[in-house]
């Protein structure tokens, strides 16, 4: 009776990432192996087809697993949330709301109009990553979200806020501008593509307020000016790394850092701080490619290098 229920509060989104997962293994297995959604039948690469709907109740067993594979998790997440507030955490479970999704995957293959196709979101160079990042992800068209009152875009939100107290945004900056990368294309070869700022943020926070639930934006990398500003009006809160809170030279006392955002030493994507100290990302981006030479003629990582050393002192 449980499960039953929760199939029918995911209604439609369920059932074609059910009926998505099934093809795919289905795909997969037969004699091409074929891997993008793009690939297939056209009578399949429409969720809305008559073949689909065929499939599904052809294969009706294996659609039903993956029906009951959401259900354990969301009953799992929901059991682990419950048992964090009861233990005395104030806030509990803080849920990862990813940049993007995999265009060969259930979300892109069920909303085929709401998403961005052939290209990947990333990020320009920097000073970390100085040939750019293509991160293997689309994401909503901007365009579609206006012309769909924004429905795929909160449909999201309330997703990552149904289990937790809490929602950190992956690379929130994407709520004013994306850079996308065409595919087959390096990230250096990206644009910016802007997105519609104030709506967004006037949606999340106002998903959050109805779920009680913070919300964390990962405010790093290439920041627009005035953003953290504009997403602190919102009592949206930002992440100050170790290695970047600092004024000129040196680092920032911990009594200077900023009150509202979550104060960490690394992310997801930084080195550890025992990498940080004996200079291994410096080593590894070298390794990677993620090195561009100097016109000086200098050493770029021996220069690193040196920096290091200051900035360990």
């Amino acid at each position: 009776a449980a499960f039953d229920a929760f199939c029918a509060r995911g209604g439609q989104a369920l059932d074609d990432h059910a009926r998505f997962e099934a093809l795919q293994a289905a795909m997969l297995s037969g004699p091409e192996g074929l891997r993008h959604w793009r690939d297939w039948p056209e009578t399949l690469r429409d969720p809305r087809s008559t073949a689909v709907a065929t499939f599904a109740t052809e294969h009706r067993r294996e659609v039903d697993f993956h029906r009951f594979l959401q259900w354990l998790a969301a009953e799992g997440l929901t059991r682990a949330q419950r048992e964090a507030r009861e233990a005395g955490m104030s806030i509990g479970l803080v849920a990862d709301l990813a940049v993007g999704c995999d265009g060969a995957g259930s979300h892109a293959w069920s909303l085929p109009q709401d998403m961005l196709q052939r290209v990947s979101v990333g990020a320009p160079p920097d000073i970390f990553n100085q040939a750019g990042q293509s991160w293997g992800l689309t994401t909503f068209s901007p365009r579609a979200m206006h012309n769909t009152g924004f429905r795929a875009f909160i449909d999201m939100l309330r997703a990552a806020f149904a289990h937790a107290g809490g929602v950190r945004i992956d690379h929130i900056l994407g709520l004013r501008r994306l850079w996308l990368v065409p595919e087959g294309e390096s990230a250096k070869h990206g644009a910016y593509l802007r997105y519609p700022f104030d709506d967004l943020v006037r949606l999340i926070a106002l998903e959050s307020w109805r779920h009680r639930a913070i919300v964390i934006g990962e405010d790093l990398g290439t920041v627009p000016p005035g953003l953290r500003e504009r997403l602190a009006s919102h009592a949206l809160y930002g992440i100050r790394v170790l290695w970047f809170e600092r004024d000129g030279g040196g680092f920032l006392a911990p009594a200077r850092y900023d009150p509202h955002g979550v104060a960490t030493t690394t992310t997801h994507d930084l080195p550890t701080v025992a990498g940080w100290w004996r200079g291994a990302d410096i080593d590894w981006r070298n390794r990677i490619g993620q090195t561009l030479p100097r016109a000086d003629g200098r050493d770029p990582v021996a220069l690193e290098h040196a920096q290091r050393a200051a900035d360990r002192d």
